[in-house]
């Protein structure tokens, strides 16, 4: 009878240390909902303006419209937005150019080394995001025309949600979604991730300004020169952002391409700790 209430005892105690603690599981919790919550409430906040795309679509768009009353109607344009619309993908460009360029020194300059990975997230997002998913395959078989090729606002085609795709209109080119200059803007997002990871708040600022000042004002611009819908604008600064999202995880989380050197990450669901955080 003693031997058997032993026994007992024993798988009690076995069960109370395999036993997960409430603490312990509700910070897992916590940190899965952070975690998934840089994708998940993006897109639920699109689901929902999606239905109400159309009418905010052509209400943005006829705020910008002049019709004509001698001649022909046009949209609004300024030096700022021409600015923007000449030089804010070059001057995107010229940044992935430079990010590439330190990747490349990363390997025989020792100093470059722990922004090794940083770099790297950059390129990614620049490739992926605005190169392979933004214009060559949405912007060249989605098919919607644009604002000022639409009959409401002076041109010859009929209105088409973003929704709606039509994949026989290579002949005649409609490529407003999502917009390719837009998805430059918000390219520097993924600095705000690398800033995060490394515990930078300066690289992280820097970020938020590069893509509060061109993702931002490009956004303003070609909606305002008739070049895109506003669903337009906003899908590609979410199609931007899933893609950093992606490109960071890769690289830090799943140690992708086998890149060494660098800090270790500070996992995006977490507060890094003031000894972790660096200066750039």
């Amino acid at each position: 009878m003693e031997e058997n209430r032993v026994i007992v005892q024993k798988d009690r105690d076995n069960c109370a240390c395999n036993r997960v603690p409430n603490k312990s599981r509700k910070s897992f919790w916590g940190l899965s909902c952070k975690l998934h919550f840089k994708w998940l409430l993006p897109l639920l906040a699109m689901g929902i303006f999606t239905p109400f795309s159309p009418m905010i679509d052509n209400r943005v768009a006829a705020f910008f419209y002049t019709p004509a009353q001698m001649g022909q109607g046009h949209f609004f344009d300024c030096c700022f937005t021409h600015f923007l619309y000449l030089y804010g993908e070059q001057i995107g460009r010229a940044t992935g150019v430079m990010a590439l360029m330190i990747y490349l020194l990363s390997w025989p300059v020792s100093k470059l080394i722990k922004w090794r990975r940083a770099v790297l997230v950059c390129g990614l997002t620049l490739a992926l995001g605005t190169g392979l998913l933004t214009n060559l395959v949405l912007k060249e078989y989605w098919g919607r025309p644009r604002p000022k090729q639409v009959v409401e606002y002076g041109g010859k085609h009929t209105f088409r949600p973003f929704y709606h795709p039509d994949f026989h209109t290579r002949h005649d080119p409609q490529k407003s979604f999502p917009s390719g200059h837009v998805s430059m803007g918000f390219y520097y997002l993924s600095l705000c991730l690398a800033g995060r990871r490394y515990g930078s708040r300066l690289l992280f600022l820097l970020g938020l300004f590069l893509t509060t000042l061109f993702g931002g004002g490009l956004m303003f611009a070609r909606v305002a020169q008739g070049g895109h819908f506003l669903s337009d604008v906003l899908m590609a600064a979410l199609i931007m952002w899933w893609t950093a999202l992606f490109c960071d995880w890769l690289v830090f989380t799943r140690g992708a391409f086998g890149v060494l050197g660098g800090p270790d990450p500070i996992p995006l669901g977490t507060s890094p700790e003031p000894d972790q955080r660096q200066t750039v």
